[in-house]
């Protein structure tokens, strides 16, 4: 099966089923684990483990995002030196990057290709705004 990105064992490609809402959440949280499996120094610096609550408060945050665009391709889980985590999209029309490193707190990042428009922000439990950012995508 093919894989995501080199730089990230255990991160997986494939778009999810349309039909079927959380089906992406199976392979992320397989992905959650090969994340979680990274040793002190992961990086080859001082990179930190995986933090086990930035990535369940990360995988809610997804829920959230593909509750109203399901047809979203997964995107790219990619570990953070200070131990959070990071989701990625990059496709013609936009990118979409949100970053947790603890429970209820993330950040994200938009860049709109078509208009250039570029836009960031941090958000708490509304998802609002990431839901109709991801629309975009």
């Amino acid at each position: 099966m093919p894989r995501g990105p080199a730089h990230l064992p255990g991160v997986s490609g494939q778009s999810p089923n349309p039909s079927a809402i959380g089906v992406p959440f199976w392979s992320l949280l397989d992905d959650g684990s090969a994340l979680l499996s990274l040793k002190p120094g992961w990086d080859g610096h001082d990179g930190k483990v995986i933090s086990r609550d930035a990535l369940r408060f990360m995988h809610h945050v997804l829920e959230q995002v593909f509750l109203t665009s399901p047809q979203l391709p997964e995107p790219a889980l990619v570990p953070l030196s200070y131990g959070g985590i990071q989701a990625e999209w990059y496709t013609e029309k936009a990118d979409l990057e949100i970053e947790v490193e603890s429970p209820g707190h993330f950040l994200w990042y938009f860049h709109d290709r078509q208009s250039g428009i570029e836009d960031e922000g941090e958000g708490t439990t509304d998802f609002t705004l990431l839901q109709e950012l991801a629309a975009r995508i």
